[in-house]
């Protein structure tokens, strides 16, 4: 079941898909400066349904292979806004070992929203 469209595109796409209370998004590509304006959408579509039927989110970045600022930024917006709904959840990003920037990119989110971020 998806709860959310996905975005597709040949720099940047999202895989997304609901089961037993958790949306699993799979990030695939490059988010740079020209590909965030849609992540920003993408996220605010997660952040509706996760208002209404979502427990946890997974952001799996292992097939992601460029971040910028501007779509850490994105995050840490959806991050905040997030924090301020009274809804019990936990989001998880999963890396991929091989790249090490992966890690020290979502650090700052975990930081931001630790009682509910995690990486893996």
């Amino acid at each position: 079941m998806t709860l959310v469209q996905d975005l597709q595109g040949d720099d940047f796409a999202t895989k997304s898909a609901y089961r037993a209370g958790t949306l699993s998004v799979e990030l695939v590509g490059s988010l740079d400066m020209e590909t965030t304006p849609r992540l920003r959408n993408f996220l605010t579509r997660v952040e509706e349904a996760a208002a209404n039927t979502v427990q946890a989110i997974v952001f799996d970045a292992t097939e992601l292979y460029l971040m910028s600022s501007s779509a850490i930024s994105c995050f840490a917006s959806f991050l905040k806004r997030l924090k301020k709904l009274n809804h019990p959840f936990r989001i998880t990003f999963r890396t991929n070992q091989a790249h090490t920037w992966q890690r020290r990119a979502f650090e700052p989110l975990a930081r931001l929203a630790g009682e509910f971020v995690s990486i893996e």
